[in-house]
């Protein structure tokens, strides 16, 4: 792991990478899960194709020597796991781990990162998992809470908000819902995330224009992911605005 994020200068590839983006905005003022990002070695990018028979073996082992002592020491046991730019939470039952099955976890995500041509494996990226009330919020895509969360677009150049959608945009989402049990649970929430995102959208957009006014490290649009849970917003994700779902519906 990086001691310095000094280091990692970007190419033009790597904008949306975790991080690039994460160590300009860390102390923003907008909380965010604590965060640990680790290197992958050039020669071990190759070994997520699982062409040869060592190559589990090798990630396993690369893994156990330098990402779990790391966590062992930070006490990070309930983890949110993605890579540079990937969590493939629609299959949340990877991305939501523990220590104990994390080789099992980066292995799936990188592995379907390939196949759909997704990237990011340069980087795997642990993060504390911010835990739900399960009596409140119900899981889709094997696990994963359907909390309110809402993608602010913000201009870093103009210094303004453009325009901000609801994650979780019925007719966006629900029509790529291939699951009937995803489907029933999402009909079912729809009018508590809708109503949410009425309620709350203008505090969101203030919270993160009031954030990001003073930051120099970004130009243009950039998409700003807030996650709601339990009356506190969470800054999990960025990317730049072109693309990220939802940008098509800017204003004209």
């Amino acid at each position: 792991m990086k001691d310095s994020y000094s280091s990692l200068v970007p190419r033009s590839n790597e904008l949306n990478n975790f991080s690039y983006w994460y160590p300009k905005v860390v102390n923003c003022g907008i909380p965010m899960p604590k965060s640990l990002i680790f290197k992958v070695p050039k020669e071990l990018e190759a070994k997520f194709f699982l062409e040869n028979d060592d190559d589990y073996e090798c990630i396993d082992k690369w893994i156990k020597k330098e990402i779990i002592p790391v966590l062992t020491k930070s006490q990070m046991y309930l983890l949110f796991v993605k890579n540079a730019t990937f969590s493939g939470k629609f299959n949340a039952q990877n991305c939501m781990t523990s220590p104990s099955t994390l080789t099992d976890a980066i292995t799936s995500i990188n592995y379907d990162a390939l196949c759909l041509g997704a990237g990011g494996t340069s980087e795997i990226i642990v993060r504390e998992r911010i835990m739900h009330n399960k009596k409140k919020t119900p899981c889709i895509y094997n696990g994963l809470p359907l909390r309110s969360e809402f993608r602010v677009f913000y201009d870093f150049t103009k210094k303004k908000v453009i325009f901000t959608e609801n994650y979780w945009r019925y007719d966006y989402v629900f029509p790529r819902l291939y699951d009937i049990t995803d489907q029933i649970i999402f009909e079912h929430e729809k009018a508590r995330l809708e109503q949410e995102f009425e309620k709350r959208k203008k505090e969101v957009e203030a919270l993160v224009a009031n954030a990001m006014k003073d930051n120099i490290f970004f130009e243009g649009p950039w998409s700003i992911d807030i996650m709601l849970e339990n009356d506190t917003y969470y800054l999990i994700d960025m990317a730049i605005a072109e693309s990220s779902a939802y940008f098509e519906n800017r204003p004209k």
